[in-house]
């Protein structure tokens, strides 16, 4: 962070994640490793020269492929809003170290009595250069969550899952944005 930085930021990010579940079920209703892209805002607050506070709003769009009991395919779509708590350090010039909380919100794809939300840990590394974060980050959950997954109109399975996932995340500040219209 350069020293005539703003104390508090607004980011745009986005985020290329790998979602692998853990799972200890039989191969039926147990979902694949799929991609798990995300667009969101973060909201920073510089509390020392290399330490930061952020709390984003994250959209993440996921629909891992499933097979039910007869080998036919299961039309699942776990969208969700997460909301990320992290703090990260910086190490150096460029380096930083994460680690936080996010609570995941399921907001397509499930059913009442389904626990609401998740809550995972994440920790991750990354690099700041000049205009913008790059990080790679691994989340898991705290523990293991039953997803409820609707069949049909009266008809659903439950499976018992682990939340885990790699990303990629991009973090670009606003006012960076609003410097570049102003060029032009």
């Amino acid at each position: 962070m350069s020293v005539a930085q703003k104390r508090f930021e607004v980011s745009a990010t986005g985020k290329l994640g790998y979602y692998f579940p853990g799972t200890e079920n039989t191969p039926y209703f147990s979902p694949d490793n799929t991609f798990s892209p995300g667009l969101g805002v973060s909201f920073n607050y510089h509390v020392l020269k290399r330490t930061t506070l952020s709390l984003g709003l994250e959209g993440v769009y996921l629909k891992p492929a499933m097979i039910d009991h007869y080998r036919e395919p299961v039309d699942v779509k776990w969208h969700r809003l997460d909301i990320p708590f992290e703090i990260r350090q910086g190490i150096g010039e460029s380096f930083f170290v994460a680690g936080g909380a996010t609570l995941a919100r399921q907001i397509t794809g499930y059913r009442s009595g389904q626990k609401i939300p998740e809550y995972n840990w994440q920790t991750g590394i990354g690099w700041m250069f000049e205009k913008f974060a790059l990080s790679l980050h691994y989340e898991g959950g705290f523990s293991k969550i039953e997803k409820k997954i609707t069949l049909g109109p009266n008809e659903w399975a439950t499976t018992d899952i682990k939340h885990r996932e790699v990303y990629l995340k991009i973090s670009y500040p606003l006012s960076n944005l609003r410097s570049i219209a102003k060029k032009q």
